[in-house]
């Protein structure tokens, strides 16, 4: 080795192009010979200068030398499946609880998924990792129910064993809050059967993919069990809507305990229930109509659906496009007009619904408040005991303007922003589901009829505004 530690003269190497010109590079190179070994490593640098430099500051120390032929002349492919082989025996003795915590899944930060996602640039959401973690840690630490599982090395695993575990998995469901084999101890540890599932494929899938210690995952190929009942969705009635909006009616209310009745009424003064009276009569989102603002509203009946939250919080970094990217401009019935011109003086740049601090209104707190109207309205007999959610209302409006409001589908996929089951292609999109301001007051018109039974007026909206309104392109979301 003293023979190599007389540093190399830097140079520009040269090459000659298929038409026979000699090209010299730009940047300056040098030549090593080790192990009978000869290589030429190009520097980063133009200058002869500063690349010398950088050659001789490798030959001057013992340390670095000894580092850079390493990383020069060692079988990189052979080290990589040295580590490789190494890792996959020590991981083959682990078992399943231990590898989930060494490799990080039982903390969603630590998540390995998330974690190489974010390196790629891609969004992997915090939501969707902190649920994997939380439902592992519910499987296999906070109870043992299990452990005939988790305690197995994950080589022993076969496709047996998790169709074991999703059967097991799915007995002990919990559907809405309420386990449906009726065990009382199963319901805070068991959790979603989905989402079980979706966090145990995810680990083999990396310990198969990434760690390379099993042949297939057990999970890819498992048989969802056949539930004996099908969840029905839970949509309001016509009646029950005009109901549950009626402020005389809800006013009326009575209570055994005055406490609650003051809850009540203060409940009706609040922007949760005017915002749940506004989603039932546009079908906006829980994350569309929480993070709309006044700058979404044009000639006061203009709404551009361009803002949603993507995650349950009220951070402006949480705000993106609405589901499916379906960005989309509707107008306002009188009845949701109504809400608007009631809410009050605000900032141009505020909430439409906030809370008292002027925040926008957290998904929590939105639907512990659906919960706590629904609860009063059970009470007195309005509705089944379904399981009715915020989402309802948009599922409810859909159907009612099908059936009452006479109104075309393709017209209500766009007003609502659904997807199709069957996407139309760029040319039919472009050219035949083209709507004029005339197609889509008709929604507007089927909404007013569906809860007040009133023909559409605008009433509040003077002559100029209808003018200005009738000049809007909904193909750019702009007036023209």
């Amino acid at each position: 080795m003293s023979k190599l530690r007389r540093p190399p003269t830097v140079y520009q190497a040269s090459h000659i192009q298929r038409s026979g010109l000699k090209m010299v590079d730009k940047l300056y190179s040098f030549r090593v010979q080790y192990n009978g070994k000869r290589k030429t490593i190009k520097t980063d640098f133009k200058n002869k200068r500063k690349a010398q430099e950088y050659v001789n500051s490798i030959y001057s120390s013992e340390t670095k030398f000894s580092d850079f032929l390493k990383e020069q002349f060692e079988d990189k492919a052979a080290l990589e499946e040295k580590i490789r082989v190494e890792s996959t025996i020590s991981n083959e003795k682990l078992s399943v609880i231990e590898a989930l915590k060494q490799h990080g899944w039982m903390n969603w930060e630590t998540n390995p998924k998330r974690i190489s996602q974010q390196k790629e640039g891609k969004n992997y959401g915090s939501r969707h990792a902190k649920n994997l973690a939380f439902n592992l840690n519910h499987l296999f630490v906070e109870t043992d129910k299990y452990d005939w599982f988790s305690n197995k090395e994950i080589l022993s695993i076969k496709r047996e064993d998790a169709q074991k575990l999703s059967n097991q998995l799915y007995q002990d469901r919990t559907v809405r809050g309420t386990v449906c084999e009726e065990d009382i101890e199963l319901k805070d540890s068991i959790g979603n059967y989905k989402v079980n599932i979706i966090a145990l494929k995810s680990f083999f899938t990396f310990c198969f993919d990434n760690l390379g210690i099993i042949e297939t995952n057990p999970f890819q190929r498992i048989r969802i069990p056949k539930s004996k009942q099908i969840q029905k969705k839970a949509f309001f009635a016509q009646s029950q809507l005009r109901a549950m909006f009626d402020r005389e009616f809800l006013e009326n209310i009575e209570f055994d305990d005055i406490k609650n009745k003051k809850k009540w009424i203060s409940f009706l003064d609040s922007a949760y229930f005017k915002s749940y009276f506004f989603t039932a009569l546009t079908g906006l989102r829980s994350g569309e109509v929480r993070a709309l603002k006044w700058t979404q509203i044009s000639e006061d009946i203009v709404v551009l659906i361009n803002r949603a939250f993507k995650e349950n919080t009220i951070q402006e970094k949480d705000v993106d496009t609405p589901k499916w990217g379906k960005v989309r401009t509707i107008i306002l019935c009188d009845s949701a007009y109504r809400i608007i011109r009631e809410n009050g003086d605000h900032d141009h740049g505020s909430y439409v619904f906030s809370n008292k601090l002027g925040n926008a209104l957290d998904a929590s707190s939105w639907n512990k408040n659906f919960k706590f109207f629904i609860s009063v309205l059970l009470g007195n007999l309005l509705f089944s005991s379904d399981p009715y959610t915020p989402h309802s209302f948009r599922g409810s409006l859909n159907s009612l303007l099908v059936k009452e409001g006479n109104v075309s589908e393709s017209l209500i996929r766009k007003y609502l922003g659904w997807t199709a089951n069957n996407p139309l292609s760029e040319v039919q999109e472009k050219y035949y589901t083209r709507f004029s301001n005339e197609d889509m007051l008709k929604i507007a018109e089927g909404i007013e009829l569906v809860f007040s039974g009133k023909k559409l007026q605008h009433e509040y909206i003077s002559e100029e505004e209808k003018h200005e309104l009738a000049s809007f392109n909904y193909a750019t979301n702009k007036f023209q």
